[in-house]
């Protein structure tokens, strides 16, 4: 790099700073963002730091982090709720691709550095578009390989041609109906479809009903997100919250009545969404491509598979083993039936 740069913590009164970083970083999104970590953590109660490298007072790259100490542990884990974490990078300043690649690499390593001297296990998921993950495994990180559709959204009438004929059968049957979609701020029905469906599957949600519906309400408070109903016969049948930032609609939680599942499926719902007009313009992410009763529904909208990198690091041999233990009895407490 041509200037040197340095390594600090922001404090609380620099956040804005961060975030109008984070509008300009390629990678940015709303989960990066502090008005979603606020969120976070007046629900949760977990608190959250931002690391930065800086070059003459500009942030040349960064990342907010969750630090976490439990047994003895130091560690930064995900956050409830967020899908993507990580280090964002400013753009390229420049133009020949080694030195971009060079400068991107010398960031990410300093920032890794600085955290792998301060925590034992890291644990993070990378967005789309983290395609050189090198610094990452230089230093011993482990990669695990996840999948999500990403699509632009088109005008209404151009969108319908990336889908596939038997999702445009299914819309077109869908419209003979008597549905009708519907924006609100009530939560309540989609709780219950949300809710209901954790329970058919026997699994246990990310955050029990008494957390993640006030961070619902403050997603829509905050105008972070958007909650919408099919109506059948002016009842909800469905629903669906969508996160979105500037750029990004993020297909966030859905949940249906099991009846209107086994006649129309949730296709419609959103096509329905796809085509509002104040999303045009932006990338539309399902959040995930991972399962393969749903990879079929999420590819017939045309989208673009694309990979997400989970990037694990352990200090040592005993924090691995005692990392793994607790991970796999995490999982198994996912899969086990609770009261929500």
């Amino acid at each position: 790099m041509s200037k040197p740069f340095k390594i600090v913590h922001l404090d609380p009164g620099e956040y804005t700073r961060w975030d109008r970083f984070v509008l300009q970083a390629p990678l940015g999104s709303l989960y990066f963002g502090t008005a979603w970590a606020e969120i976070l953590k007046t629900v949760t109660g977990r608190d959250f730091r931002i690391l930065v490298a800086l070059t003459d007072e500009t942030i040349r790259g960064g990342i907010l982090y969750w630090p976490k100490k439990t047994g003895g542990i130091r560690a930064i884990t995900q956050a409830a709720l967020t899908p993507y974490q990580g280090i964002l990078l400013a753009a390229d300043s420049s133009q020949k691709a080694s030195s971009a690649a060079a400068a991107r690499n010398e960031i990410t390593g300093r920032l890794l550095d600085y955290l792998m001297e301060r925590f034992d296990y890291i644990d993070l998921t990378l967005p789309p578009g983290s395609s050189d993950i090198r610094p990452y495994l230089w230093r011993g990180f482990k990669e695990e390989t996840r999948y999500t559709y990403r699509f632009p959204i088109l005008s209404a009438d151009e969108l319908p041609q990336q889908y596939s004929q038997a999702l445009r059968r299914k819309i077109k049957k869908c419209r003979q109906g008597n549905l009708c979609l519907e924006e609100s701020d009530t939560l309540h029905p989609l709780m219950d479809f949300i809710f209901d469906s954790y329970r058919q599957h026997g699994l246990k949600p990310p955050l029990p009903r008494a957390q993640m519906e006030p961070v619902f309400n403050a997603m829509l408070g905050q105008r972070l997100g958007r909650v919408f109903y099919l109506l059948l016969d002016k009842t909800p049948a469905a629903g669906i919250i969508v996160g979105f930032d500037e750029g990004h609609v993020f297909s966030f939680f859905a949940g249906m009545s099991a009846a209107f599942r086994a006649a129309y499926g949730s296709e419609y719902l959103y096509s329905e969404i796809l085509a509002l007009p104040g999303f045009e313009g932006r990338t539309f992410d399902f959040l995930g491509a991972n399962t393969p009763e749903f990879e079929q529904f999420k590819r017939s909208f045309g989208g673009s598979l694309q990979p997400t990198f989970r990037v694990i690091y352990q200090k040592n041999l005993w924090i691995k083993l005692l990392t793994t233990l607790r991970r796999k009895q995490r999982l198994w407490m996912r899969k086990s039936r609770g009261t929500a």
